[in-house]
This record gives C-alpha cells, sequence and structure tokens, in this order.
C-alpha cells in the first residue's frame, strides 16, 4: 500500500444553508495519480424528504439521473467510509472547498444523529485553496481567463474546480457534472497536478475566501 493514500471527497446538498447530503462521493489516489478506488452514495433520509428535488440546487437532476440510484442509511455510508479509509489505509482528505463538504457532513450528521463521520486523525487538505496557491498563479493564467470570459459579475477571475480543471486540461469548453462521484473524479486529477507540482501544500487550515489571493496577483 501506498505511503500516502488521499481521498477527494464531494458532496451535493439540499442548499448553503441546511447543507444536508443528498449525493456524496470519493476518490482515492496514490501521489502519481493512479486511481486506487472510487464510489459514490445516496443518502436515504434525505431523499425521502418531501420536495427534495425542489430543495436541491441541482435539483432538475433527480428524475434524469438520481432516482435510478440506490440509497443508504447515512449511518451504513459512514461504516462503508470508514472500511474504506481501513482497507485503503487512507492518510489525507481532500475536497475542492473543504469548508463546504466539512460542513455539510457535519451538518448532516448532526441532523440524522450518527456521530462523529471522521473518528480517526486525517491530513486535510482543501484544493482551492491549493489551487489558488499554485495553479491559478501561472503566468498565463489571466489571460486564458479573460479570453475564456472566467470572470465573475464582480470583474473576478473565478477560481472553481470546473475552471481548474479546463485550464489544466486546455478543454475550456468543459462543464462539471455537479453529482458527486464525477466532480470528485476531476478534484482527483486536480489534486494529483498539484502533487506534481508544488513541493509545499497548506494542510489542516481552511483559508476563507482563497480567490482573493489570485486576484491580488493578478490584477
Amino acid at each position: 500500500m501506498p505511503k500516502n493514500v488521499y481521498c477527494i471527497i464531494d458532496t451535493e446538498t439540499l442548499g448553503v444553508a441546511k447543507k444536508w447530503i443528498y449525493d456524496i462521493g470519493c476518490v482515492l489516489i496514490d501521489k502519481n495519480g493512479n486511481k486506487l478506488h472510487e464510489q459514490r452514495w445516496s443518502v436515504k433520509e434525505i431523499m425521502e424528504i418531501s420536495g427534495v428535488e425542489k430543495l436541491a440546487y441541482y435539483g432538475y437532476k433527480f428524475k434524469s439521473f438520481y432516482h435510478k440510484l440506490p440509497t443508504m442509511p447515512f449511518e451504513l455510508v459512514k461504516e462503508e467510509f470508514h472500511a474504506i479509509f481501513e482497507q485503503f489505509k487512507v492518510t489525507h482528505i481532500c475536497a475542492y472547498n473543504l469548508a463546504f463538504d466539512f460542513q455539510a457532513i457535519q451538518d448532516t450528521s448532526k441532523k440524522l444523529n450518527t456521530g462523529e463521520f471522521f473518528e480517526k486523525k486525517f491530513t486535510f487538505i482543501d484544493l482551492w485553496n491549493a489551487c489558488c496557491d499554485s495553479i491559478f498563479q501561472q503566468k498565463k493564467f489571466p489571460k486564458i481567463a479573460i479570453e475564456n470570459n472566467w470572470i465573475s459579475p464582480a470583474g473576478n477571475y473565478r477560481t472553481t474546480a470546473e475552471v481548474a480543471y479546463r485550464f489544466l486540461t486546455k478543454n475550456y469548453k468543459f462543464k462539471e457534472g455537479h453529482t458527486a462521484l464525477e466532480d470528485a473524479r476531476i478534484e482527483s486529477e486536480i489534486l494529483h497536478r498539484i502533487l506534481k507540482d508544488m513541493q509545499k501544500i497548506t494542510k489542516n487550515i481552511i483559508i476563507f475566501h482563497p480567490w482573493k489571493k489570485v486576484q491580488r496577483s493578478v490584477n
């Protein structure tokens, strides 16, 4: 088993206020980007909330996608995650905008009374912050961002996972799937590039609004 195993997690929730997870996925890679495992879960208790498709930000996907998936109680989701952590000796937990996904896991665990989700100590990496320290610092990023209109209404460079993936792959029209496993897959590729290019990555700290680093560096 590799010395370091990275578990990239993505969640889809009922919004930014409640942050109750209906879809959670993970991809495991080693430092060389080799995929070790991937899995997704649809959370039974949240999927059974009346009108869930109207509450979810990407609710339009329910009829075309989510209704086809089996569901699982969140307690069992947690148990399967723990089994994966042990089987693959996971050392790092990563997410793009770690603060959001971490809060979503906490909110869902509290609502469903399932206790602490991460019962052992891991090293945490926020891929959004890491991208703002590395990928979005490249000299060619501002020019490509302007050419492709990766600019927010406020005039800032966008620093989403979608933009990071577009920039790295030169697939400038790429669209995120906005389902947990699909998004975790592209984020695992982003992490692999960061691991290749960066000698030092900020760990175990959540930097709020890391996009501001990019605006300061390119304006």
